[in-house]
């Protein structure tokens, strides 16, 4: 291609852009693949899942988002008075 980069044109340079986007993007879809495989492996390495111990994490999460929206609604009202 081009032995210096800091002679490159506009239309080299981008030619240069569109191949590292290329790589870049192959690069993303292949490390998500290879994490989504860990993971599956990791899911069944971990054994059968308990729902009701997912339902209760899931619930405690909810209720605290909740608590924290309640904090910032109050806030927000005491500012307004």
């Amino acid at each position: 291609m081009v032995q210096d980069i800091k002679v490159l044109g506009r239309r080299e340079f981008s030619h240069l852009l569109r191949l590292r986007h290329k790589y870049q993007l192959m690069n993303k879809r292949n490390n998500q693949a290879i994490e989504q495989k860990e993971k599956a492996a990791a899911r069944e390495a971990a054994g059968p899942v308990d729902e009701e111990a997912l339902i209760d994490a899931e619930l405690e999460r909810t209720i605290k988002r909740i608590e924290q929206q309640k904090k910032r609604q109050a806030k927000k009202d005491k500012e307004r008075e």
